[in-house]
């Protein structure tokens, strides 16, 4: 088939999470968060996967599950942010909690990392 040209598309996964992050924010707690995963669904996924590695190490970090927490909790409340919108997302109670949530986990993490 000497005039026939070759297609240069390749087969893809299905939710497969970009390579890089595509974005950054800051978070209630001052964090700057890095974006990993296409939906929320998956962000949340990378997150309790990137937990559960840090429980399943010899020598367990409670520093690195501190900020991973803190990580989800940043995670939820900005989702709930985009549901409800930026001005309800001020006064609604489930984002304070979680933006508490993550100041908490944050303080936890630095007070353990502190430790000697």
């Amino acid at each position: 088939m000497k005039g026939k040209t070759k297609t240069t598309r390749s087969a893809t996964t299905v939710n497969k999470a970009p390579p890089k992050p595509k974005k950054t924010y800051t978070t209630a707690g001052g964090a700057q968060q890095y974006v990993r995963g296409n939906t929320s669904g998956e962000r949340r996924d990378n997150v309790f996967k990137a937990k559960k590695a840090a429980l399943d190490k010899p020598g367990f970090d409670s520093a690195l599950h501190n900020s991973l927490s803190a990580a989800g909790s940043a995670n939820e409340a900005r989702n709930i942010r985009s549901i409800v919108g930026p001005q309800k997302a001020k006064t609604n109670s489930t984002v304070r909690m979680y933006d508490r949530m993550e100041r908490e986990d944050m303080a936890r993490a630095k007070a353990a990392r502190k430790k000697p």
